[in-house]
């Protein structure tokens, strides 16, 4: 599902994801947590939702899931490629030791905490122009919602090594 006339998520089209990007790059963070026209704000961090899955309350059946991820996956690759293009190869960030911290009430910054809380991964490219990183991943909160590309970015201090769980 792409942006739709009607004001339902995401508000960003695929023709405007690399501009909502690079606005998040240059974008003052927020001192409160705040909702923007594609997402959310956060001291230290934008989230700019690019694309949703359908979701999943009538029908739940493997093979819609994996369709489903596939496709948010395939548009995830495009997206990095023209980002490769840019910048650079990416990282590919495991989320799993952020998670493990979490779990045992580490502290971490919030947006690694959303991160790891709901994503497997993240392909991470390293901005210090612009002393900030961007984590391209997908999302899924729960068995019945959708899964959801996000663009989230962060200040690079917040950026850091998992703590040992």
């Amino acid at each position: 599902m792409s942006a739709t006339p009607d004001g339902q998520w995401p508000f960003v089209s695929p023709e405007n994801w690399l501009d909502a990007i690079d606005d998040a790059l240059i974008r003052p963070f927020p001192m409160q947590r705040e909702r923007h026209g594609s997402g959310f704000s956060a001291p230290g961090q934008h989230e700019v939702i690019l694309q949703c899955s359908e979701e999943f309350w009538e029908e739940r059946s493997a093979e819609l899931f994996e369709a489903a991820e596939a496709e948010i996956e395939n548009e995830r690759q495009v997206l990095a490629r023209e980002l490769t293009g840019r910048w650079g190869a990416p990282e590919t960030l495991d989320l799993e030791p952020y998670f493990q911290a979490v779990v045992a009430g580490l502290p971490l910054h919030e947006s690694l905490v959303y991160l790891s809380t709901y994503a497997a991964d993240a392909l991470l490219w390293r901005r210090p122009k612009e002393d900030r990183w961007l984590a391209l991943s997908i999302l899924k909160h729960d068995t019945e919602l959708p899964y959801v590309l996000v663009a989230l970015v962060g200040a690079l201090g917040i950026l850091i090594e998992p703590p040992a769980a």
